[in-house]
């Protein structure tokens, strides 16, 4: 009896101490050739310090840092040069939450909508004279403009922590039918509520849904064909939030916007949108903002940020496109410690 308890005892504990330990995975950074549409290279034949870039991977799949984090993907000269997942290889095949990512598609939406004559290039002018079906009788908030949704400075509350994170009834409304706590123009304030109503207002200018206009107009020409996108209650997609793309789709979107909005010789932004949306505006939370995009002082470029670690960084000057994939809802990640995961990047390129 006595020698059959003691190496039970013994897996006990070595069970226990390895479930203490941090989980760790075999680094993989080399991209495997999908033929999805990215032409794959490797770091040194694009002019990237390997021996630089070791260290921003050895920090990625340490275990010690970046514990909520999930991919890394990098895409240098058009190429893409490295894609590693640090918890499931598998990652790479599934749809992941994008979270706030989506903001900084709405503000692209919006250029393309531009471009494609159904919106004005005027941005004041206002979100009344497009909808003003879904406007209460408060007049002051008839002076609303595009430009103060895409800055976030509408002066109105936050719907979704001022009724709910799924809106009820025509979810449009509810974003304008929240309190006007400041006049409009004058106050930054992170909305969520401000990309939902640039979606009403794409919605009624283009005749359809703001996400058949997505899928036609953004979506098809970057062959972006599988995600999965959160619903209103109206069943109108929540254009601030809870976008689900594959990663290597997110990384193409970054792409696009590296690329001033051209895809496959067809440009589907307005040449200057990209500039003009990047400006640095407004002071907000995680630094300069401009039309639903953070301004990358440091480093000069811009990236879109969403909960939790999602991240596309833009960086025209290099030519490159950064993409941090991590756990959508955890309130617990350290953001302090993705600048520091940038900075060994950038400082390989």
């Amino acid at each position: 009896m006595y020698r059959l308890i003691t190496p039970l005892i013994f897996i006990g504990l070595l069970t226990a101490c390895i479930q203490n330990e941090p989980i760790k995975i075999a680094p993989n950074t080399t991209p495997a050739d999908l033929n999805d549409g990215w032409q794959i290279s490797t770091p040194k034949a694009e002019n990237v310090n390997s021996l630089l870039l070791q260290k921003a991977i050895d920090y990625f799949f340490s275990g010690q840092y970046l514990v909520n984090s999930k991919g890394l993907l990098i895409a240098k000269n058009g190429k893409l040069i490295l894609e590693a997942y640090n918890k499931e290889t598998k990652d790479r095949d599934q749809l992941q939450n994008i979270k706030s990512v989506t903001k900084s598609l709405t503000s692209i939406v919006t250029g393309i909508a531009i471009q494609d004559g159904i919106l004005d290039a005027n941005l004041h002018r206002t979100v009344y004279s497009y909808i003003p079906e879904n406007f209460d009788n408060h007049k002051e908030k008839r002076n609303i403009t595009l430009e103060h949704c895409l800055r976030m400075s509408t002066g109105l509350e936050d719907p979704i922590y001022a009724i709910s994170v799924v809106l009820p009834g025509n979810s449009v409304s509810s974003c304008l039918g929240v309190n006007l706590t400041h006049a409009p123009g004058i106050t930054h304030a992170y909305n969520n509520g401000s990309a939902n109503i640039i979606g009403g207002v794409i919605s009624k200018a283009s005749g359809t849904t703001y996400e058949n206009y997505v899928r036609e107009k953004l979506f098809k020409p970057l062959n972006i064909s599988n995600y999965h996108w959160v619903k209103h209650q109206d069943g109108r997609v929540n254009a601030a939030f809870d976008l689900y793309l594959l990663p290597r789709d997110v990384l193409k979107f970054g792409q696009f916007c590296l690329q001033n909005g051209s895809w496959n010789n067809q440009q589907l932004l307005p040449t200057g949108w990209i500039v003009q949306s990047t400006q640095p505006l407004e002071d907000g939370f995680d630094g300069k903002f401009g039309y639903h995009w953070w301004i990358d002082t440091k480093h000069n470029g811009f990236y879109a940020n969403g909960h939790g670690g999602q991240h596309v960084f833009v960086f025209p000057q290099q030519d490159l496109v950064i993409v941090h994939i991590a756990e959508p809802s955890t309130d617990d990640t350290n953001l302090n410690e993705i600048p520091v995961l940038l900075d060994l990047i950038m400082a390989a390129m």
